[in-house]
């Protein structure tokens, strides 16, 4: 029996985007993708260094909140895998404007 939820994590055919592929969660869900041959955007921030997975690409993002950047590199992707920032006071608003950028790429 396969679990819930697998037939359609194996359906996805477009790019999917990760918020936080230099944190611990993320890279995790980026290696599993990759062994899977998804294609992936990973999108790192505070100037963290990636790694190399095939058929992922690299983008640098200042934080959730600057949305002309979320913007531009969430363009083209179908499915966003946003990762909660930190505990901080405004982190609802910075999720909210990540949702947007992505509403705003299409």
């Amino acid at each position: 029996m396969r679990a819930a939820g697998r037939a359609e994590v194996n359906a996805v055919p477009g790019l999917i985007a990760n918020t936080d592929a230099s944190g611990e969660l993320g890279r995790r869900v980026a290696e599993r993708l990759a062994r899977r041959g998804m294609r992936q955007r990973l999108l790192v921030q505070g100037g963290a260094t990636g790694y190399e997975l095939p058929r992922a690409e690299m983008t640098p993002i200042t934080g959730y909140d600057d949305t002309g950047a979320m913007t531009a590199a969430l363009a083209g992707v179908e499915t966003l895998l946003l990762i909660p920032v930190k505990e901080r006071p405004d982190r609802a608003r910075v999720h909210a404007a990540a949702v947007d950028a992505a509403v705003q790429a299409g």
